[in-house]
């Protein structure tokens, strides 16, 4: 049994741990591996065969060894696989992997391999070397690090950019702070920033939220290749309408546009779109007036869902500026919620 377990050793390399591994790939010449779990132990009917080849060549290149792969940090994505697995090596590189005990196939690539690495030594050949996704464990695990490392490195660079943005604005501010309100200065300080995509601020109105239709508007507006980057519904207060509506505070109807805007609950929503959001809906929503949107574009949401002129369905923001007033005044009140939605950006 002594004897044996001697002329087994002399045969194959014992590896059992992460310094054995290492110790083994740094021998030159060809390592051929026997890969093997602790369960189940290495492939012994191989060992005679194995025993054979290496009184016929008589090569001081060839190495045997066997390796269990649940001491080895290496070879740990061989854990619990059951067929036996055989890595070969040319001077510390993987060249070649047999899945199965082939006696045939074993003997054919080890004579074909040690061939090869000898020319690669002489300097004849190039070594091919190959990627066993189970040996590449390490190397993910890296490349994952790195893109971590690189998306934190970009969020840390765009936060910082934002800071030093809104510093300047406040620099550039501060001699003149005296002269403007402070909904101004934000707004100003809004308006040197962008979104990741151009948005607007769209209102469904009172009286078509009570009669249940605003989810046909908001089907309508995703059909129409709008995203809704954020959406509520809730009472708007008098200071809301005013910047709302700011236009209209000396016609003779706005009291009773802002009697109605502020009755019941309206739907918010913040759209999205890759190019000409705010013209796009101005487009879906039609002219203000319900008569000439019925005639002009009776496919519009004020034709078809608007009552009159102030009771017209939809409201949207006219340009940039009203859209930043709006975004301001509408949607950041819940600024906390927009933001897991659309970050800002300088």
């Amino acid at each position: 049994m002594t004897s044996r377990k001697k002329d087994q050793s002399a045969i194959q390399l014992e590896l059992n741990s992460q310094e054995d591994w290492d110790d083994a790939l740094a021998k030159k010449g060809l390592l051929v591996v026997d890969v093997y779990q602790q369960w189940a132990g290495p492939c012994l009917a191989m060992q005679s065969n194995l025993k054979k080849i290496k009184i016929e060549l008589r090569d001081e290149l060839l190495h045997f060894a066997v390796a269990n792969a649940d001491k080895i940090d290496a070879l740990k994505k061989y854990r619990g696989k059951c067929e036996p697995t055989w890595l070969f090596f040319g001077s510390g590189h993987l060249i070649g992997v047999i899945k199965g005990a082939n006696a045939q196939l074993l003997q054919k690539q080890i004579v074909e391999k040690l061939q090869a690495e000898h020319s690669v030594l002489k300097g004849e050949t190039e070594r091919v070397v190959i990627c066993d996704p189970a040996m590449s464990v390490e190397t993910d695990k890296e490349q994952e690090q790195t893109a971590k490392e690189e998306e934190e490195k970009e969020v840390d660079e765009e936060e910082n950019e934002i800071v030093e943005g809104m510093n300047e604005i406040r620099r550039r501010s501060r001699a003149k702070i005296s002269q403007f309100s402070e909904e101004d200065l934000q707004i100003g300080m809004m308006s040197q920033l962008t979104l990741p995509r151009p948005v607007t601020v769209a209102i469904i109105k009172p009286d078509v939220v009570g009669d249940g239709m605003a989810y046909d508007i908001i089907r309508e507006i995703q059909n129409s290749g709008f995203e809704i980057v954020q959406q509520e519904n809730r009472k708007l207060c008098q200071e809301e309408v005013e910047k709302l509506y700011g236009s209209c505070l000396t016609t003779e109807t706005f009291e009773e546009l802002l009697t109605f805007m502020t009755s019941k609950e309206c739907h918010l929503l913040l759209l999205a779109k890759e190019e000409n959001v705010i013209s796009e809906w101005i487009g879906k929503m039609g002219p203000e007036k319900v008569n000439l949107a019925k005639e002009t574009a009776p496919d519009s949401l004020r034709a078809q869902y608007g009552t009159d002129d102030i009771r017209n369905a939809v409201h949207g923001s006219a340009d940039e500026h009203a859209v930043l007033r709006n975004l301001l005044k509408i949607l950041l009140r819940n600024q906390p919620k927009m933001k897991d939605r659309c970050q800002v950006k300088v």
